[in-house]
Parts: structure tokens; sequence; C-alpha cells
């Protein structure tokens, strides 16, 4: 599909056999071209049915141009019917948005090229006569419908760095204290406030080992320490 919703249509039909009759084949267009695998075909249009005489043809492909598919109204909208004379194992049928548009509603199956979205169809063992309807409800991207996901990409991304920065702070903070004396930092970074004979019980230390731990936090001012009764209450400070 071009930026002016005109439609290059390229059709290619593969036949179990070779083909050495006439097929009619409806749709309406110009700049019509038909070839096989080994060349340009003869054809004869007239009145929106193509007549092609293949040549013991094992491989069709028409390209051409449409002017009449998309429909503008309060919303875009490419619609086209097919049907052919003949027996068709396999079609397949791929419509190409212009740059810039998105698809709100289709009977075909949505994807992209990495530039524009595609919309595709696969049909098996249709039979003669027998009508498929392609259908895109299709509309312009909005420069706030991308911000608003870029906003919130861009804060996810910010919370994530702030996370992984802060941890690595934290890992570098720690090189400085023994394991005993970071497992005692760790619990006071979750309760905040603890009595210290909790944290010697919770870790199987001695007091004496637990003393000189919260000496040297206090030295290093992370600490607040309250005497209360026969132990303390130890307060995190940062």
């Amino acid at each position: 599909m071009q930026n002016d919703f005109s439609v290059i249509e390229n059709i290619t039909i593969k036949f179990d056999s070779p083909v050495n009759k006439e097929l009619n084949y409806m749709f309406s267009g110009y700049d019509i071209s038909v070839s096989d695998e080994n060349g340009k075909l003869d054809y004869i249009f007239d009145e929106n049915i193509i007549k092609i005489f293949p040549r013991n043809s094992t491989e069709l492909i028409i390209s051409f141009h449409s002017n009449d598919l998309v429909y503008k109204n309060e919303f875009l909208l490419f619609f086209t019917q097919f049907s052919t004379e003949f027996s068709i194992e396999k079609l397949n049928i791929e419509v190409k948005l212009p740059e810039g548009y998105v698809v709100s509603q289709t009977s075909g199956i949505t994807g992209s090229d990495g530039k524009r979205i595609t919309v595709k169809w696969n049909f098996e063992n249709v039979k003669p006569k027998e009508e498929k309807t392609l259908s895109i409800r299709f509309e312009k991207l909005e420069k706030t419908d991308i911000v608003f996901p870029l906003v919130i990409a861009f804060v996810i991304i910010i919370f994530f760095l702030i996370r992984y920065y802060k941890k690595r702070e934290h890992e570098k903070f720690l090189m400085g204290f023994s394991e005993d004396e970071r497992k005692v930092i760790e619990i006071l970074k979750e309760k905040k406030e603890i009595y210290q004979n909790k944290i010697e019980k919770d870790l199987h230390f001695s007091r004496a080992k637990m003393t000189r731990i919260v000496a040297k936090l206090q030295e290093k001012k992370l600490i607040d320490k309250k005497k209360k009764g026969r132990t303390n209450k130890i307060i995190w400070k940062s």
C-alpha cells in the first residue's frame, strides 16, 4: 500500500501440474502485468475480469495497481473480496501499510518488516468460485501514541539503573567489613531498630564479639546505641 492509499498487488499462484487452459480472475486495477516462470503471458482485461492464457505454466505472477481498495470515513479501511475459476492448494497474501500507520482491526495476521506494519492471510485448498474476504481497519500513529510508551520505557530504565548503581554502591560499602559485620549490617538495615541481645541470639554471636562489632559501627557513625537494662538498643542511622 502506497502513501496515497493506492495498492500495488503482487499475487503468486503455484499449481501442482502445468496449466494450459484459460484462467479467469476477478479484480479491478491498472498497470497490469502477468507472467509465469518463463516470462510474460498474454491476457485480456474486461469489466473487472482478467482472462489469462498460460503456456504449460506451473506458476502465475499477477501484478497490478488499484485505487479503490481503501475506503476513507471516520477511519481507513482496506477491503477486497476475490474468487477464482480454479482450485488453489495454497494461497498466501501480504499487505504492507504505509509507514506511520497501525492496524486497529483485521481479519489477517499482523506483523512487521522493520519499517512497515504487515498483514498476512494464508489460505489452503481454495475451491473454484470460493469467495475470500480481506479487510484491514487502520489509522495513522499519532506522536502522542509514541511519546507515552517511550516515557514509560524511559522511567523503567532509570528505575533499574538506580537500583543497579545502589546495589553496586552497597557492595562497595560492604567490602570494608568482615562477613560477621556484614550480617549485622544487613539485619540493622532491615529492622532499623533492634536489641543487641536479639542479634546475638539470631546470629549465635557471643556478647564480646557483638560488642566489638557495635563499637566499630559506632566509630563509623552508622548506628546509635542506647542502654536498655542489661542490653543495648541499636538504631541504624544510614
